[in-house]
């Protein structure tokens, strides 16, 4: 070991490990964008690892030519500079032809392996140091400068290969999972929207349509507001750090900020505080019941995203759970709906983007009118059998993403406690059956 580095590591400045260190496109962009043609990558795009497609902007070929400084190519690692600074992933073959927008752009020489640098950006002494190299008032980001002088501690090449092997294994897991999770979510969506929305459940061609307040509905369904189909609606509880003689009984606390990933909830994230025994008997979260946000929403999101509670869900706290108090606790009335039948209503407008209509802002929040919902909203209903069948069918879907998201929190858990100790040096990878010529996919 030299300098608490195994002999064969050394320390070097990033910049000479690498054949060029640039910055993306920065200027308006509104103007730019068509329906097709070059992918230009934003800060949103960029996850730790991984690149998420589904927000992509294009921009034409003679602009891609103009801006020939920020184009991208596989191999390249994309680092976030504002948003979430320092979040890095590697350009993968199949996107042959990219440019981009406000990110530093590292092509990394023969020396250094992409995903060996991109482990260390999204690494917690990655952050770190990006954090503590921020500049700017107004909004902080990452620099080229700061980037180029950024000292890294570098392996052997064969050592960065097994490194990135290793963290890769697990990427490749949580991978797997996520789009098995979406799988999973688009079919519970689809046979939603085809047996309640398009109103093709088995059997309809036997069923006539018939009149009602939102026009043609099969015969025997009905229309119905959201208060005459809960049972029960309270606010959510915070709670406090320490317990005394008035809150002495602990909780996990589900919050609107939770919720994004809204079918799998990172239970990693969620705190534990200490409440009143009567707050606890009040607001509990048991299997069936739904929590929706009722105040937050992020910049550029509705407020009232909702998350259905499972027994899946419930078994991975070791304790009682109850939601924040910016969000609603509601339980519907089995006799008249399904819980499962509900909440994916909920997704349905939210995702239309017709849940908008009961948002106001003041002050930079965001509320959801909960009161106003409840009497103007409108659900179709079908016979309670139908919606047995379906649950029958689409439950264990739900069921299965919930397991998955729970095993992706252990997975990331995993990984990010080994990443620290093998970008150090800690671990020894060097026996490691483990050789990655290229990973980039």
């Amino acid at each position: 070991m030299r300098n608490g580095l195994p002999k064969d590591w050394q320390t070097v400045k990033l910049e000479d490990l690498c054949e060029r260190i640039t910055v993306g496109h920065v200027g308006p962009m509104a103007d730019k964008y068509v329906e097709a043609g070059i992918p230009f990558l934003r800060s949103q795009n960029i996850q730790p690892f991984r690149l998420d497609m589904s927000d992509v902007k294009y921009i034409d070929d003679d602009f891609h030519r103009q801006l020939k400084k920020s184009a991208i190519e596989p191999g390249d690692v994309v680092v976030v500079r504002t948003g979430y600074p320092g979040t890095a992933c590697v350009v993968p073959y199949k996107l042959s032809v990219a440019n981009c927008a406000d990110l530093v752009i590292i092509k990394p020489s023969k020396d250094l392996d992409s995903w060996f640098l991109a482990t260390i950006f999204n690494s917690s002494w990655g952050r770190g140091t990006v954090a503590g190299k921020l500049v700017g008032v107004a909004q902080q980001h990452f620099n080229i400068g700061a980037a180029r002088q950024m000292k890294i501690h570098k392996p052997p090449l064969a050592t960065q290969r097994k490194i990135a092997g290793v963290l890769g294994a697990y990427d490749e897991l949580i991978e797997n999972n996520r789009r098995r999770i979406e799988i999973l979510e688009e079919m519970a969506r689809r046979l939603y929207r085809e047996w309640f929305v398009q109103f093709r459940f088995p059997g309809h061609a036997h069923v006539p349509l018939t009149d009602s307040p939102l026009g043609k509905i099969p015969k025997g369904w009905e229309v119905k507001t959201p208060d005459k189909l809960l049972s029960d609606h309270i606010g959510g509880g915070w709670g406090q750090e320490e317990p005394d003689e008035k809150h002495s009984d602990a909780a996990y606390v589900i919050r609107g900020t939770d919720i994004p990933e809204t079918r799998r909830l990172d239970i990693a994230f969620c705190p534990r505080r200490y409440h009143a025994p009567s707050n606890l008997r009040s607001r509990k979260l048991n299997a069936g019941d739904i929590v929706i946000e009722v105040s937050g929403g992020g910049k550029d999101q509705a407020v009232g995203r909702s998350l259905l509670v499972n027994s899946v869900l419930l078994s991975r706290f070791d304790g009682d759970v109850i939601c924040a108090s910016f969000c609603k606790r509601v339980q519907v009335d089995a006799g008249a709906i399904s819980p499962l039948l509900f909440w994916l209503h909920l997704n349905e407008i939210y995702d239309d983007g017709r849940i908008k209509q009961y948002q106001v802002q003041s002050t930079g929040i965001k509320n959801f009118q909960f009161a106003v919902f409840l009497e103007k909203e409108q659900f179709v209903v079908p016979p309670r059998p139908l919606q047995t069948r379906f649950d029958e069918q689409v439950g264990p879907m739900i069921e299965s993403v919930t397991n998955l998201g729970v095993r992706n929190v252990v997975l990331r858990k995993t990984r990010d406690l080994l990443l620290p100790r093998l970008i150090s040096g800690e671990l020894d990878v060097s026996e490691l059956p483990i050789e990655v010529e290229a990973r980039v996919e």
